[in-house]
């Protein structure tokens, strides 16, 4: 014997939909809407889960389904008092002789009868009734009537009425059609005819047809084919559905749909009395074929794989494909002082081994990698040095083209905007062969291309110039949010450092180091090596702990790996010193404060009570690399006899230092060159005490934020060191160490109360 199962894909589509009700009850209790609201336990009376009426010569009840259905069945649950006993000897004949109709209206006569009682009696009619109705429409009627003059049979009521507990009606799912719903609608339609499985509404991006059963002709894609396709590498493999080049893009192409030209463009204005801009030179533009990164990483994956690989990949595994394009997108616009890691799907290693025994391992041992590649757990791990070769060219392309156009002109600001102020590795370069200019990274640099900028290159740069707009006095008042608190336990507070979106290393008035998530619980301690209070903690990009032990003169690190090993946090400072590393001990000078830059130095305040200096020192590792001390003038940048004198770059490598005793924010270049001192808001801001600058931090669009302790607020500066607005609405109380997440977010270190508040602001 042979068993068939049959799956009729539909669902109820009357539940929670409007509904009417004929000579309604006198309570709302028994409303229209009770039958369609998938409750019914209570078929009683009293059970508030039933539509009622009146009595009456007609009774009237119906449901819009809201859009036009194709429906299989309708069940219908009378109500029985949950007693069949009184459902057949009082209830049943006011339901006999009832009506089912389907109408795209609510006029029944417009509709479709489906079904006509013309042979129950009261004790065969069932409690739950269930009827095939194969019709096509939005409203669900249920009608019934005692005509005067007419002879019903025996066993009906004088008079009818609507009882019912809940109506049930089922219809083609979503994707399906036909009159038993067993029919699958073709995919590519953007929803099909429920009854005949015609694209009626057309079909989705990408695809033609009656049916939508063809693909876009070839070089065309999108809603209705009518967009072209870019300039594929293979014309062939770009996306009917998206536009998306599959493969890449022809040489000298970029971007997703590969429409835009790499090249440089770069021009150059000058800035008129009235304030408008005039254009120096004509736009120049440096083709930049050859130079693309994504170009170098091609080359990077054949060297490995052979040529071809990534072209067979996609053919074979085009999803994996765009994944592993998608993920490489992602790390050219990070940077790492150690190794980059760049995620490889599984399907590509096992590519990898039809070619070789051993797969992508195997082809790393014969390439010219071997020494600076590695591959495990379906991640190439790449030394940073390998990792920037694949921007050398484009960088080199894009300094020379800047300083062509450079010479004989004034100009004196370099705006950076597009793709180069998200491209760290490309952007740091820039910065450092052009530390003698302002550079000034605007707010959404990624969006500047989008509102005019001339040109676009993998990570771009734009000279062009626009009115800087004074904010000195600007007195409008932004509301700002606390997002959470963060009770520490410490007495009085210091510092707080970000390591992830959920965590945050702190330091307080004792020995130990603390480590909390956002929802206030200690994920780790650690005690200083010398037992010393630690004066300032950073943390570097691969997330391992730096502090200054200004007693000790040392500058010390924990790495991550080690405080990974630790099973029970709160035990960690008895596990052996030498897991606390010192980097290096100073001689005459004591470390003050610390900052890790983007280049992953270590900025370094220090101060010398021998000889009664104090200056900003850069290490690159564990050598010195770099001293700021005086101006141009010879004079001392930095006040002696602070001992508070927090240290941040900015993004565009300004180095920002809060100088308490001065009484100011200082700001130098990387070079060391003075760009501005902000001693307070001018003068018709909102009054405030004497600035008392303590703690400093800066977020992603180049705003400087500092503590200003004693008058319980937060100043926000731009990067050209005009005052934008204070933070005084989050009952701040002696505000000292800050820092900002990725999103923005600002941690602000309360001194007094030994709390830590994350605040959302707006500038």
């Amino acid at each position: 014997m042979t068993l068939y199962c049959v799956f009729i894909f539909t669902v109820n589509v009357a539940l929670n939909k409007p509904a009417y009700l004929q000579y309604s009850w006198y309570s709302d209790t028994y409303d229209a809407s009770n039958a369609v609201d998938g409750r019914k336990p209570d078929l009683s009376y009293r059970g508030g889960q039933c539509a009622e009426s009146q009595e009456g010569q007609t009774a009237t009840w119906w449901v819009d389904l809201t859009t036009i259905h194709s429906i299989h069945n309708i069940t219908i649950y009378f109500r029985t008092n949950n007693n069949l006993q009184d459902f057949y000897t009082g209830l049943s004949n006011y339901f006999l002789g009832f009506s089912l109709y389907v109408s795209n209206t609510t006029d029944r006569l417009q509709g479709t009868l489906c079904y006509k009682d013309d042979n129950f009696t009261a004790l065969t009619i069932p409690s739950v009734f269930t009827t095939t109705c194969p019709v096509i429409g939005q409203y669900v009627i249920y009608y019934n009537e005692r005509r005067p003059g007419v002879t019903y049979p025996r066993g009906y009521s004088k008079d009818v009425r609507i009882g019912l507990c809940e109506v049930e009606v089922y219809a083609c799912q979503y994707g399906f059609f036909g009159p038993d719903c067993l029919h699958e609608c073709n995919d590519t339609c953007d929803g099909c005819n429920r009854f005949n499985g015609s694209c009626d509404s057309g079909c989705n991006p990408g695809w033609q047809g009656y049916e939508c059963q063809d693909a876009c002709d070839t070089g065309s894609f999108g809603d209705n084919c009518s967009k072209t396709c870019g300039h594929c590498r293979d014309v062939n493999q770009c996306s009917n559905i998206n536009g998306t080049c599959m493969t890449g893009c022809d040489v000298g192409y970029h971007g997703g749909l590969c429409k835009t030209r790499r090249s440089v463009d770069i021009a150059v204005h000058e800035r008129a009395e009235d304030g408008t801009l005039e254009k120096l030179f004509p736009l120049t533009k440096e083709t930049s074929e050859g130079i693309s990164v994504d170009d170098e990483y091609e080359k990077f994956m054949e060297n490995i794989g052979g040529k071809g690989i990534l072209k067979s990949f996609a053919k074979d595994y085009m999803e994996d494909y765009l994944i592993m394009r998608r993920d490489f997108e992602t790390k050219k616009r990070e940077s790492s002082c150690t190794k980059v890691y760049i995620r490889i799907p599984q399907s590509f290693d096992d590519l990898m081994k039809k070619l070789f025994k051993g797969g992508i391992k195997e082809a790393l041992k014969s390439s010219i990698y071997k020494d600076s590649v590695t591959y495990d757990k379906y991640k190439l791990c790449l030394s940073h040095e390998e990792f920037n070769t694949f921007f050398q060219k484009t960088i080199l392309n894009t300094l020379n083209c800047i300083e062509e156009n450079l010479q004989n002109t004034d100009v004196k600001v370099i705006i950076m905007v597009g793709g180069l102020a998200d491209c760290e590795i490309i952007r740091n370069s820039l910065l450092e062969r052009f530390e003698n200019y302002q550079i000034v990274t605007p707010d959404k640099p990624g969006l500047a291309v989008l509102k005019g900028s001339r040109f676009t290159t993998e990570c771009d740069l734009a000279m062009q110039t626009s009115a800087m707009p004074s904010s000195s006095g600007i007195s409008i008042r932004y509301d700002s949010q606390i997002i959470t608190t963060l009770e520490t336990g410490y007495e009085n507070i210091n510092h707080v450092t970000w390591l992830s979106d959920n965590e945050v290393w702190t330091q307080g008035n004792s020995n130990i180091m603390k480590l909390y998530d956002l929802q206030g619980n200690l994920r780790q301690s650690i005690k200083t090596k010398s037992g010393n209070t630690p004066y300032d903690i950073a943390v570097t990009k691969d997330g391992d702990l730096i502090y200054i032990d200004s007693k000790d003169k040392t500058v010390n690190f924990v790495k991550k790996t080690a405080m990974q090993k630790v099973s029970r946090p709160r035990r960690w400072w008895k596990r052996e010193p030498q897991e606390i590393h010192e980097m290096f001990r100073l001689q005459e000078w004591i470390p003050l404060r610390v900052c890790i830059t983007s280049s992953c130095d270590f900025l370094i305040t220090m101060t010398c009570d021998g000889t009664q200096e104090t200056k900003l020192t850069r290490y690159s590792g564990f050598t010195e690399k770099q001293n700021i001390q005086f101006d141009d003038n010879g004079q001392p940048l930095y006040s002696y006899g602070s001992y508070i004198l927090y240290v941040r770059e900015n993004r565009n490598q300004d180095i920002c230092v809060a100088d308490n005793k001065a009484k100011a924010i200082v700001v130098v270049t990387k070079a060391g060159k003075l760009r501005f001192k902000y001693t307070g808001p001018p003068a018709n801001a909102f009054s405030k005490e004497s600035f008392d600058p303590i703690g400093i931090t800066t977020d992603s669009q180049g705003r400087i934020l500092t503590a200003d302790h004693c008058n319980h607020c937060i100043h926000i500066i731009d990067q050209a060191g005009q005052f934008l607005r204070y933070i005084d609405n989050c009952d701040f109380r002696y505000p000292c160490g800050l820092c900002t997440d990725t999103a923005d977010n600002l941690f602000v270190v309360e001194f007094v109360r030994g709390h830590i508040k994350k605040i959302r602001y707006y500038v």
